[in-house]
């Protein structure tokens, strides 16, 4: 109390210390990429393993649906899979970083935004 922090609770979800982060630019996928750490949270930031990913359409249509959700023009969903084979959104960033993202996918992601804004007038 005395501190004034925020603190955000959120239900555990048993998920293997891994998630995907989908990368939406407007009203498609950008790519993917599986983080995976040797603790629950798995950022590139923190150290996790990236590698590449391929949604399935199902993932993809939740991906989607969460960041026009947020009405971003480009957002970071976070995908959990669950044990039970769920896909659950975690996050959605409305400021991802796209390192870890560059290095794994196969065009300039800054260049991709960058023609987004120009060619949406924003």
């Amino acid at each position: 109390e005395s501190c004034n922090y925020v603190y955000y609770i959120q239900k555990f979800i048993p998920c293997g210390n891994k998630d995907v982060r989908v990368f939406v630019l407007g009203d498609r996928v950008l790519a993917a990429m599986l983080r995976e750490n040797t603790f629950w949270k798995a950022n590139y930031a923190c150290g996790a393993k990236i590698s590449p990913w391929f949604l399935s359409q199902e993932a993809e249509e939740i991906a989607l649906k969460a960041a026009k959700a947020t009405e971003a023009d480009y957002a970071g969903v976070d995908l959990l899979y669950s044990e039970e084979g769920e896909i659950l959104v975690s996050e959605v960033n409305g400021i991802p970083g796209w390192e870890g993202l560059q290095q794994v996918c196969s065009y300039n992601v800054a260049s991709e935004i960058a023609n987004y804004v120009l060619a949406n007038n924003k």
